[in-house]
């Protein structure tokens, strides 16, 4: 049997350089750039695989999609797809649940490293000369800051989590973390569980996380 599948937001998965060309082997492809809620039915009626990241799949949708077996979501969340309705329609729907883990992590520090260095703004600075024309040698648009010796609150510590903590402990951080489930403890010195009410008093840095 030749599965149809269907892409219907490809271009932020594929700008240019991550084809679709592996899924030829599962079927015919079509890839959709962009799709509006009021395309998928005309572009998915016929087929048997609906890819989506962003394009959501009410129950309304679903009902009209009767050769739809498998809803893939190009993303670690789900909530696109209404699961419970697709399950009663006997709909697989799958996702892709660790994908950007060491990526957001990476991120996280980005972000932060960024916020206490301001690397673009030093580098703006210094080609503007004003570098040159301190009488110092020492040059600073701000007061900097080492994170060795801080503290990361991170909320919620699943994959990404553990991934940003572990980064957070090798450049000397304390770690400490709230999340509902509190299963296999960070093994890092000064590691603690705590309500969110205390994680946010005794916190230098606060990282939110979903997984």
């Amino acid at each position: 049997m030749t599965h149809q599948l269907i892409v219907l937001d490809g271009k932020t998965l594929n700008p240019g350089d991550n084809p679709w060309t592996e899924l030829e082997a599962y079927g015919k492809v079509t890839v959709y750039d962009r799709s509006r809620v009021d395309d998928i039915v005309s572009r998915v009626q016929s087929a048997s695989i609906a890819i989506t990241n962003k394009v959501p799949f009410d129950v309304n949708t679903i009902d009209q999609l009767p050769n739809l077996k498998l809803i893939a979501v190009t993303a670690t969340g789900y909530n696109v797809v209404d699961c419970q309705h697709a399950s009663n329609r006997k709909i697989v729907v799958c996702n892709v649940p660790a994908y950007s883990t060491q990526s957001v992590a990476q991120h996280v520090f980005a972000m932060l490293l960024s916020y206490l260095h301001l690397p673009s703004q030093h580098h703006a600075a210094v080609l503007d000369g004003e570098w040159q024309r301190r009488q110092d040698f020492s040059f600073t648009l701000q007061p900097l800051a080492e994170l060795a010796g801080k503290t990361m609150g991170i909320v919620g510590l699943g994959q990404i989590g553990r991934a940003t903590a572990k980064v957070a402990e090798a450049l000397g951080m304390e770690v400490l973390a709230h999340s509902r489930t509190q299963t296999d403890p960070l093994p890092y010195q000064g590691f603690r569980w705590l309500p969110l009410d205390e994680l946010f008093a005794q916190s230098d840095v606060i990282s939110f996380t979903v997984l």
